[in-house]
Formats: C-alpha cells, sequence, structure tokens
C-alpha cells in the first residue's frame, strides 16, 4: 500500500512510519523543513507543495502541541493546526483523479470532555459543557469526513495519552521522576487515559488496512486506572515513593485552562477496537512500565 504521511516527524509519528515500513508499505513522509529526519532508508521525504498525486491511503497527525497555558493565540493555534490543515488536505484529496481509498486523521479523546464516573465508548456523545478541546475535536472529525463524499473510508483517531519513556506523556513526566518522593501533579480520583506506544502504532495500521472500522475509534488502554493507579504504578516502576497529590486550585492557578484538560476525569473503553478482533500487548500498566523503565532505549517490539 503507498501511503502518504502528513505531521509524522515527532514521536509517535516517526515509531508509525517505522513500523509500516518495516512491514513492506510504501510511505511518503510529507516535511517543511529540509533538516534529515531519522526515518528507515526506504521511506520518502516529499516537501509539503509536492505531494504525490496517487496514493492508497493518507495519514495525519498534525496538531500544535496542546500543553502550556492556552493565551488566545496559542488556543488559535491549537484550533487552525488541526482544522485548517484538514480542510486543506480533505479538499486535495478531493480534487484527485482516483482518490485514496481510505483517510485516518488524528483526532483526541478531549472530545469527550471531564466525564467523571461516566463510561465512555465511540457511541458516546461529545462534551456536553462543549469545552475548548471538544469544540477542536468536533470541528477536526467534522473536516476530516468530508473525505466520504468521495467514497473514502474516514476513521477518526481518538488518541489518548500515549505511554513511552522515548517521549510523550512519559518523557514530559521525567523531571519530577528524579524527585524521590515525589507528588501526584494531578486530580487522584480522576481516569486517565492511557494506551502503549506498541499498541497505539499497531492500532493504527489496524485500522489502516481493517476495512470494518470507520468513524471514530478510541485509541485507549481496555484497562482503565485513575491518576492514582498511574502514578503509584510509575512510583513501583521507578522505585520512587509517592506522598500525596497537588491540589486542583494550585494547578488551576499554575496551568490557567488548560488546567481543564489536565485535572479533567475520563473512564474511555476501546470499543471498536476490541469489537473489530484488536488485541492489546500492553492492557496492564504496571507490568508494561516495569518492563519498559528496565529496558534501554527504544522497545524492542518497534
Amino acid at each position: 500500500m503507498k501511503i502518504l504521511l502528513i505531521g509524522c516527524t515527532g514521536f509517535l509519528g516517526k515509531n508509525l512510519v517505522r513500523l509500516l515500513a518495516r512491514q513492506g508499505h510504501e510511505c511518503v513522509v510529507l516535511t517543511r523543513s529540509s533538516r534529515s529526519i531519522s526515518l528507515p532508508e526506504s521511506v520518502q521525504v516529499a516537501p509539503y507543495a509536492d505531494p504525490p498525486d496517487q496514493v492508497d491511503a493518507v495519514i495525519s497527525l498534525v496538531g500544535e502541541p496542546v500543553a502550556g497555558r492556552w493565551t488566545t493565540e496559542k488556543k488559535k493555534k491549537i484550533l487552525d493546526s488541526r482544522v485548517d490543515s484538514t480542510r486543506h488536505w480533505v479538499t486535495w484529496m478531493g480534487s484527485l483523479k482516483t482518490p485514496p481509498r481510505v483517510f485516518l486523521c488524528a483526532s483526541a479523546v478531549g472530545i469527550y470532555g471531564d466525564r467523571g464516573n461516566e463510561t465512555l465508548t465511540e457511541d458516546s456523545m461529545p462534551d456536553p459543557q462543549n469545552g475548548f478541546l471538544a469544540d477542536v475535536c468536533k470541528k477536526w472529525e467534522a473536516e476530516a469526513n468530508r473525505a466520504v463524499e468521495f467514497g473514502t473510508r474516514v476513521v477518526n483517531l481518538r488518541i489518548s495519552n500515549v505511554m513511552d519513556p522515548t517521549g510523550g506523556f512519559l518523557k514530559a513526566l521525567a523531571p519530577m521522576l528524579k524527585l524521590s518522593p515525589f507528588y501526584i501533579p494531578t486530580a487522584p480520583k480522576a481516569y486517565l487515559p492511557w494506551i502503549s506506544l506498541v499498541d497505539c502504532v499497531e492500532a493504527m495500521k489496524f485500522a489502516l488496512v481493517n476495512d470494518t472500522l470507520s468513524g471514530p475509534v478510541n485509541l485507549v488502554s481496555p484497562t482503565a486506572i485513575t491518576n492514582l493507579g498511574f502514578y503509584k504504578a510509575l512510583g513501583k516502576a521507578r522505585r520512587r515513593l509517592v506522598l500525596g497529590f497537588v491540589p486542583d486550585f494550585a494547578i488551576r492557578t499554575l496551568l490557567g485552562e488548560f488546567a481543564d484538560a489536565v485535572i479533567g476525569s475520563q473512564h474511555i473503553l476501546p470499543e471498536r477496537l476490541v469489537q473489530a478482533g484488536f488485541k492489546f500487548q500492553d492492557p496492564n500498566l504496571t507490568e508494561f512500565l516495569t518492563r519498559r523503565f528496565q529496558q534501554s532505549g527504544p522497545d524492542p517490539r518497534m
């Protein structure tokens, strides 16, 4: 399969490209930068202005990072980088003589908002409070879904916190883990949606080749865990003592509106992946963290 990958030069994207290339797919990665990118030799690199005019699939993981204080300028970048970019590429796909058969477009579990102990699946309604991230995700998915009009199968990848020591969520926690003991920096009873890096990229590949999957797909572990459970497992894996937690008001003072995304609770299940027969390799967080922190470098399964 010839695959065009957009926004795939970061932590998650590069690992996805490596998996697809290793399994024999012809990968073309778009980039705005002329600097060298660490990718397999078989992978083609092309500028954004010159994409190939015939591909079997498109995968887009574009998006300004959401972490940090949400100033007016930051929120505009978060929205525009997702919605405007997706609109551009869907319009381009529709202009091709033969549009791609499948379009995998990143979205996020932020579409559900803070839902307490409510169990959420792909059939659950978006955030009833219509928070900022939920609004972004709804507009993002709406732009992606326009590709259905010209016969392309669209999958909205609702990505959760991707776990691996080499990047993403766990790497961001590295400074805190140097301390012993440490405090849980978020609401302890809130549910934290997570997925291992291996399961995340394998689930993306599964959605790419499985014609029964379309629409929203939750990329989350089937085993739900609270922040308290997560940080206890992390402390055990890193041999650090967990003393207590930082109060919500302190988080809100430090992070402003972004705190809503940090302390919110989301008990999300990967119902559509499970129904389609996807097998998770890392359903147990404690076992996964313990094993990965004992290893050095990239996950040997990648």
